[in-house]
């Protein structure tokens, strides 16, 4: 009789801990996954922070270098700004204007074909960069007055020209005469000028065909018919 009882107890005891054991791997489990559920989480959030902060860096860069450029725009002068690319009337007209003010007899330039350049920083989507090589050849009464005539023509052309050479060569001396003849307008000077020059400008960009009639569509008041309506 006692043995049985005994039995009862030990079935019910192992019984106990049984649920007891079920119980605690069932709470075990659900603890580990939901602990490697959140390290999960908090590995993500990690890397979406570290990339967050990875483009954050990338956008304060550009930001930065946005704004520098914006500061240098404001500093450079609306000539050099300019897009209209060379229009060789208005270069004539400006060199004529410039020898007048210096005493420069027989300006006169030669341009080679304007290239439009690519690649790299050229490429822009707005504008084309364009160069063409220069040469100018002029009288001077003397070399300072050449110089400066050099100087301001250079300085006044639109865009950004590099100067390769200027040569000032006199071709002698001037007589009493010639000087009286200089100072009355007869005599046009005796040092003869060469200005070589690369030039650089920038040229909208013409529109294709496609683009001007969107763009003449979007113009249009709205309900207008692309036909003319019935008379």
């Amino acid at each position: 009789m006692k043995v049985q009882i005994l039995k009862k107890r030990i079935i019910k005891n192992f019984s106990i801990a049984g649920v007891f054991l079920t119980i605690f791997a069932s709470i075990f489990y659900l603890y580990y996954s939901k602990k490697s559920g959140v390290d999960n989480k908090i590995l993500t959030i990690n890397e979406e922070t570290s990339q967050f902060s990875i483009e954050l860096a990338d956008l304060q860069s550009k930001t930065a270098e946005i704004k520098k450029y914006k500061d240098l725009w404001r500093t450079i002068s609306e000539n050099k700004k300019n897009t209209d690319g060379i229009k060789i009337d208005e270069i004539n007209a400006k060199l004529t204007s410039v020898a007048t003010n210096y005493m420069i007899s027989n300006p006169t330039i030669k341009l080679s074909l304007p290239e439009v350049i690519k690649g790299g920083i050229f490429d822009c989507k707005t504008v084309n960069v364009m160069m063409t090589t220069a040469s100018i050849n002029f009288v001077a009464v003397n070399d300072v007055k050449a110089v400066m005539f050099a100087n301001e023509f250079i300085n006044s052309i639109k865009g950004y020209p590099i100067v390769t050479s200027l040569n000032i060569s006199k071709s002698g001396e001037y007589s009493r005469q010639e000087l009286l003849d200089l100072s009355t307008g007869k005599s046009l000077g005796i040092v003869n000028g060469k200005i070589d020059f690369s030039w650089y400008v920038y040229k909208d960009l013409e529109k294709k065909p496609d683009e001007t009639k969107d763009s003449n569509a979007a113009t249009k008041p709205e309900g207008q018919d692309a036909q003319k309506p019935a008379n």
